[in-house]
């Protein structure tokens, strides 16, 4: 693939998937036999006489070019997660929720090997495009939910970008080195802190020894809630002046 760059004001960039076709652009047309005898570097000349800078493809040239479907992790984030774990072409990497493949793409281009589970077919068919588009060879496409089962050991980082990421803590707890959960990043560490807190209470609730116990404990928690001392406090006002008026009397 190449890019031809606008030498004018614009600065316009276009891609160009298929160098066996004439290319058109606003700014004219570009013969397929200018563009496969160029080099990297070369200007080519417009039917329109406009003229272009030849460039070979990068990765990001084609990555920003992919198929999309649901919203992709932003680069910004995708730098934030490869810098915290510490990935690198040496890593194996497991995706739980494929999307579009923004992800997925960029871990396919940094690691050794990646996995991308999503139990949608209309999503990893998505995925498979761009994958294929940006020529990876080391992805590989499984269906199947992360809350259930993952055959795979070994994994140097998994990255659950799905709704209800806890839910699959027990499922790959086995399975990696490093958990990055990619909605937000402190979210996993706050939700099992609750759901711990939620099933410890839940067994103290259940420990309790005697009926008096838990209605007192009832009573007390509805006196500190502060509508109900509000109304307590007036009632009392109320009670005290009724027998300050009686005392006048």
């Amino acid at each position: 693939m190449k890019i031809l760059y606008t030498k004018n004001k614009k600065n316009k960039k276009y891609l160009i998937k298929d160098t066996e076709k004439d290319y058109h652009s606003q700014y004219g047309l570009i013969k397929s036999e200018d563009i496969k005898k160029s080099n990297p570097g070369d200007i080519l000349t417009s039917n329109i006489n406009e003229k272009f800078t030849i460039l070979d493809a990068g990765f990001l040239d084609k990555y920003f070019k992919i198929k999309r479907g649901p919203q992709i992790i932003p680069l910004k984030d995708i730098g934030s997660i490869i810098t915290m774990t510490g990935i690198n072409k040496n890593s194996i990497v497991l995706e739980a929720g494929g999307g579009s493949g923004g992800l997925t793409c960029i871990l396919g281009h940094l690691c050794k090997k990646v996995y991308s589970y999503d139990i949608r077919d209309d999503f990893q068919e998505i995925v498979k495009k761009n994958i294929e588009f940006l020529g990876l060879k080391n992805v590989k496409i499984k269906k199947g939910s992360i809350y259930e089962n993952i055959k795979e050991r070994e994994i140097d980082m998994i990255s659950l970008d799905c709704p209800e990421p806890w839910k699959a803590i027990n499922t790959v707890n086995d399975s990696y080195h490093f958990l990055e959960n990619c909605p937000k990043k402190n979210k996993m560490t706050k939700d099992i802190i609750e759901d711990k807190l939620q099933k410890d209470l839940t067994k103290m609730e259940n420990k309790k020894g005697s009926l008096i116990e838990h209605f007192t404990d009832s009573f007390l928690n509805t006196f500190l809630d502060k509508t109900f001392f509000r109304i307590f406090f007036v009632l009392v006002a109320i009670f005290l002046l009724l027998i300050f008026i009686l005392l006048l009397k």
